[in-house]
């Protein structure tokens, strides 16, 4: 076991995450001096990450988006922070890992809620880390990028959210370096929402219940996507990528489909869902699509123009579209093969 906490151990970037006992917490968060000097990329009235490579803003409308965005996913899984098993509260020599932590909202929260855990946050601008003093002692917050190779130990449960935006091209890479920093019985858990609205799992837009303006909003997306290279949607990756892994023993996948506007006859927690909803989907659209958009040549004005358009038609009772939320888990077997 160390001894020391991970956050003072000297030249860091060569350290080692796992082993740690659960009485050596942290000291809040470990900001790389390097990156706090290099001025972030400003353009739209949003602040991107200097190296230029994403299209996702890291400024107060994201960090506005993230914890809506936590917000939702506890809603839809019961208040939970993770759709797999957790050990009970008091559970010792656990570690976790969240990788591309952004806001840390995820990862103090589990803090919190297992105080004798050793929790890590990974992520590779520390623009929207808290300041020290709100995040708990077991968690620790570090700049680093996820696409590079790992010097950490291993993990009982490596967590994964909205990690799109332009940062990760190779995602069989990340998921393969994950799976194998998992210790036997560890588990992944992959979450995402996706960046555009869809028609719905029992419909589609040739149906005419999907708004035109939604549509091509959509399409543009897609599009912009694959002349550029970035992946929006990994999910089509992730499941057939971790049955595959060496060592897996056990995949699900949960998908549900978000109403953006009040049923006839809805109950109140899918009320309250709606109302979660409308109120992340004006700055998912703008922070995923703007840039995105702009790099194709399109004007920022017609961009916001058709953003407000898909806005407008989630108002409009002839129309009906949904927000799509995915959440995998893939566990390790408790022992390999050999």
């Amino acid at each position: 076991m160390s001894s020391s906490p991970v956050a003072r151990q000297p030249g860091y970037a060569n350290g080692h995450y796992g082993n740690h006992h659960h009485g050596n917490h942290h000291d809040g968060t470990a900001r790389d001096t390097n990156e706090n000097q290099r001025a972030p990329i400003r353009e739209f009235g949003h602040e991107y990450h200097w190296s230029n490579r994403l299209v996702v803003p890291h400024d107060p409308s994201e960090l506005g988006y993230q914890h809506y965005q936590h917000e939702l996913f506890r809603h839809c899984l019961g208040e939970q922070l993770t759709f797999g098993s957790l050990p009970p509260v008091g559970f010792d020599e656990y570690s976790i890992l969240d990788v591309g932590t952004g806001s840390a909202i995820w990862a103090i929260e589990m803090g919190k809620c297992f105080p004798q855990a050793d929790i890590f946050g990974i992520d590779i601008s520390p623009a929207l880390f808290p300041r020290p003093f709100n995040v708990p002692s077991n968690v620790g917050l570090f700049v680093r990028d996820a696409t590079q190779p790992w010097s950490m130990g291993d993990f009982n449960l490596i967590f994964m959210r909205d990690l799109v935006g332009g940062g990760i091209r190779d995602w069989r890479g990340l998921l393969a370096q994950a799976f194998s920093h998992l210790r036997p019985g560890g588990q992944l858990e992959f979450a995402q929402l996706d960046c555009f609205l869809s028609a719905g799992a029992q419909s589609t837009e040739s149906q005419g219940t999907f708004g035109p303006r939604s549509a091509e909003h959509r399409a543009r997306f897609m599009e912009l996507c694959g002349s550029q290279f970035i992946t929006f949607d990994p999910i089509p990756l992730v499941v057939p990528c971790l049955c595959a892994m060496p060592g897996v023993h056990f995949v699900a996948q949960q998908v549900l489909y978000l109403p953006t506007k009040v049923r006839d006859g809805a109950c109140s927690e899918e009320i309250k869902r709606v109302a979660m909803v409308q109120k992340i989907l004006p700055l998912l659209l703008e922070n995923r699509s703007l840039r995105l958009f702009r790099r194709s040549g399109m004007r920022e004005r017609t961009v916001r123009e058709l953003i407000q358009g898909v806005l407008e038609e989630q108002q409009d009772p002839a129309y009906d579209a949904y927000l799509k939320m995915t959440i995998i888990i893939a566990t390790k077997m408790v022992w390999e093969a050999t």
